[in-house]
């Protein structure tokens, strides 16, 4: 586990040490945008480095498939739901 610890800490300073002259330079929207990014990735290095089972990024893609199906079929008018045929029950 230390391994890990040192590996994941050693990757984000490398990865921050790499950004730093353009992160210092970039506007408040990028920064915001990276510090986004950069939450997502240290939150998922900490599930790896732990082997917690919390909820990770495939459970909140899960959750969000069914409104944005719904969404993308709402707003598709070439999708017509059929009419059952008379007789038929629906």
């Amino acid at each position: 586990m230390y391994g890990k610890i040192a590996c994941f800490v050693a990757l984000l300073a490398l990865m921050f040490a790499s950004d730093w002259s353009q992160l210092a330079q970039a506007v408040k929207r990028d920064r915001r945008t990276y510090g986004t990014l950069l939450a997502a990735i240290v939150y998922l290095g900490f599930l790896s480095v732990s082997e917690f089972h919390w909820p990770n990024l495939n459970d909140a893609f899960d959750l969000l498939a069914k409104p944005a199906k719904q969404l993308v079929q709402w707003m598709n008018p070439t999708v017509a739901k059929q009419q059952p045929a008379e007789g038929e029950s629906p």
